[in-house]
């Protein structure tokens, strides 16, 4: 397991927690708590690190990678988080708590793309 393959996992376990803590909230019928807020803001950390690695490792390769897939991704992980802790913060509702959820479950299925594209390319 490369470096790569851990910051996926370790982003993975972060978003696995979020969608706890917000199912939680979305459960209890409450705005998002301060533990919610900065787990997603844990989150958000750790996307920023995998994107930078991301660019790192795209500028440092001579792999057949799908450019445009991989900077779509990265632009998606690093906005997800934030705009949906926005949207939770502006709609103290049920729809804001819902948000936070569907982002991190995103962002999961982001870092695993990730793997596979590279996994595709032969890295």
């Amino acid at each position: 397991m490369g470096l790569n393959d851990l910051l996926y996992l370790v982003t993975a376990v972060i978003g696995l927690a979020v969608t706890v803590l917000a199912l939680i909230c979305l459960v209890r019928n409450r705005p998002i708590d301060w533990p919610t807020f900065w787990a997603a803001a844990a989150l958000e950390l750790m996307a920023v690190v995998v994107v930078v690695t991301e660019i790192v490792r795209l500028a440092s390769t001579d792999l057949p990678v799908s450019v445009g897939t991989v900077i779509g991704y990265l632009i998606a992980s690093v906005i997800l988080v934030p705009l949906a802790v926005f949207w939770a913060m502006i709609d103290r509702t049920r729809y804001g708590t819902g948000a936070i959820i569907v982002a991190a479950i995103a962002l999961m299925v982001i870092m695993l793309r990730f793997h596979q594209v590279w996994e595709a390319a032969g890295a």
